[in-house]
Formats: structure tokens, C-alpha cells, sequence
């Protein structure tokens, strides 16, 4: 997960199917990155450890090298509960080829369109079984990821906003 750390955003549920994983399937590592509360980033910490998880999360905290981890990740997730727009992350891991797991909030379904899985906020066992399938299936990955750039390519460039922006009537 790449975000900033807030409650909205699903962490704790994140760390439940991350738990759920683990159980089936060792060899998985997790990763945060992004800053928040001091508090919850602790609070969330401390339930990854009661989960067993201190061998497989690492908590990266803020960083400006999105793009160099995003190359290192196999998936993307954006567990967000509520509270979203138009999450940049999913568009900047599509663009990277990386299939994504998100959550049906916001513009989230709008984005990921065949780039990914999008399941239900909130649900820790969909979130299981969306990286299962993903984790289960190199060639789903790689379509997906594949899928996802184009649709990054052709929906979502510079140059399609540009375009679309100036072809708009303001009144």
C-alpha cells in the first residue's frame, strides 16, 4: 500500500488479509509506504506484530521514490473504506504495469478497469482471495499490468487531458 496513513484509507484491513496470506502462502512480504499520524502509524504497527507479521511488513514511511518502488512491487492495493477521489497511486502503478487490488470507492472501478481487481470496502476476505488470484497467476499479473498501462496510456496521459481539456465548452 502506498498512501498517507489515515484511517479511511483501510490499512487495519489491509493488515487483516495480510495476516489471512501469510497462513496460506510464507513467502509473501508487504509493503507501507507514506507518513501520517505518528499514533495510528504505531497503533497500526503494533496490530501487525500481534498479527505475526513483523518478518513480513516493511514500513517505509514517507518517501519520494515512487516510481523505483513501484518497480520492485508485485501488486498494488488501495483498501480505502471511503473518502476517495481519484487516487493518483493506482494510475502511477498502472502506468508501471502492476496489477491493482482496490477497493469499489471513489473513482477506484473507473481507473483500474481491466487493470485489476476491484472488490467490496471493507472486506478483508476479498482482499485474501483478489492477491490469491493474482499471486496464484503470473500471466494474470502480467495481462493485467499490461491492460492497465494502455488504459493508463489512452484514458488517463498527458496528453488525453490536454486534449480533453481543451475541447470542453466553459460556460
Amino acid at each position: 500500500m502506498f498512501c498517507r496513513i489515515v484511517g479511511w484509507k483501510g490499512l487495519e484491513i489491509f493488515l487483516e488479509a495480510a495476516r489471512k496470506s501469510i497462513g496460506v502462502n510464507g513467502n509473501l512480504k508487504f509493503v507501507s509506504v507514506g507518513g501520517g499520524s505518528r499514533e495510528l502509524v504505531n497503533r497500526y504497527k503494533q496490530l501487525s506484530s500481534e498479527y505475526g507479521l513483523d518478518q513480513r511488513i516493511i514500513w517505509l514511511g514517507e518517501q519520494s521514490d515512487l516510481t523505483g518502488l513501484l518497480n520492485m512491487i508485485d501488486i498494488l492495493t488501495v483498501a480505502s473504506t471511503s473518502g476517495e477521489g481519484f487516487p493518483n497511486i493506482i494510475g502511477e502503478a498502472m502506468s508501471t504495469e502492476k496489477p491493482v487490488v482496490a477497493t469499489d470507492v471513489g473513482d477506484n472501478t473507473l481507473i483500474v478497469k481491466g487493470g485489476g481487481l476491484i472488490i467490496p470496502p471493507g472486506d478483508s476476505d476479498a482482499m485474501y482471495h483478489a492477491w490469491k488470484q493474482l499471486v496464484d497467476s503470473k500471466s494474470l499479473r502480467v495481462k493485467m499490468g499490461s491492460v492497465g498501462r494502455q488504459r493508463v496510456c489512452d484514458q488517463f496521459s498527458l496528453e488525453v487531458m490536454i486534449e480533453r481539456t481543451e475541447s470542453s465548452v466553459f460556460l
